[in-house]
């Protein structure tokens, strides 16, 4: 038989070394499964502010250009009255004709009915007759096209701005001032620079700041640069 001496001398583990050993093993594994946690969310974020920023911008730069063709008479000013800080109206049309007959625009925001979200929505109204600047429209949209989808209002310098803002010039300058919404027929006619605010989402409805976007721009309604004088109006689409 084998004396108590040679088992002694032979190496291992005790019961308590291999419970601690188990336990480090663990904390570490706990440890990496949080980094590669952290990391994946982030990247995630990333992508969703990549691709929301990716659709804001592409339904920015199509209200933009729309924007762009609404001098479509000359003195006549395109943004339509009642237009306000959720909903944008304007006639707008594009071609190279002398004299266009614009379609008028109604440019909101709107409950989504499906996801639980808004949407910036495009509601185009044909043309059903008249002349400048007393156009008749349809009284339903032709055409409603979706934008943007889980927008809400941007934050601008930490504020939280309106989606739409309506400027005049002041001594051949814009205002820093909005006009007063909704737009009187007054403001309407003087209205000279659309600013859009606007939060692009991810499309799965997170309000995660950190997984939306931002965007603001801005269109100057004018062919030719203001004049400084005080005597002059510099109203839009001169």
């Amino acid at each position: 038989m084998m004396s108590r001496d040679r088992f002694r001398g032979q190496g291992g583990f005790t019961l308590v070394e291999l419970l601690v050993s188990i336990g480090s093993g663990m904390v570490l594994m706990l440890a990496l499964f949080s980094v590669l946690d952290i990391s994946t969310t982030q990247s995630a974020r990333s992508i969703d502010r990549v691709e929301s920023s990716q659709r804001g911008r592409t339904a920015i730069e199509e209200l933009i250009q729309q924007l762009h063709s609404s001098c479509v008479s000359a003195t006549v000013a395109p943004v339509l009255t009642t237009s306000d800080g959720t909903t944008l109206k304007f006639v707008s049309q594009m071609g190279s004709a002398a004299v266009l007959t614009p379609n008028q625009h109604v440019v909101t925001v709107q409950a989504d009915g499906v996801k639980p979200y808004n949407d910036l929505v495009d509601k185009v109204y044909a043309s059903t007759g008249g002349t400048a600047p007393n156009w008749t429209f349809a009284t339903t949209p032709t055409v409603t096209k979706t934008l943007a989808e889980n927008v809400s209002q941007a934050s601008v310098g930490g504020t939280t701005q309106p989606y739409f803002q309506y400027f005049s010039y002041s001594n051949g300058n814009i205002s820093t001032t909005p006009l007063t919404v909704p737009l009187s027929a007054t403001d309407a006619a003087s209205a000279v620079q659309v600013t859009i605010n606007v939060a692009v989402g991810p499309t799965d409805g997170s309000t995660d700041a950190r997984r939306t976007t931002n965007l603001t721009d801005a269109v100057v309604l004018r062919y030719i640069p203001a004049i400084g004088a005080t005597s002059v109006a510099n109203l839009p689409c001169q």
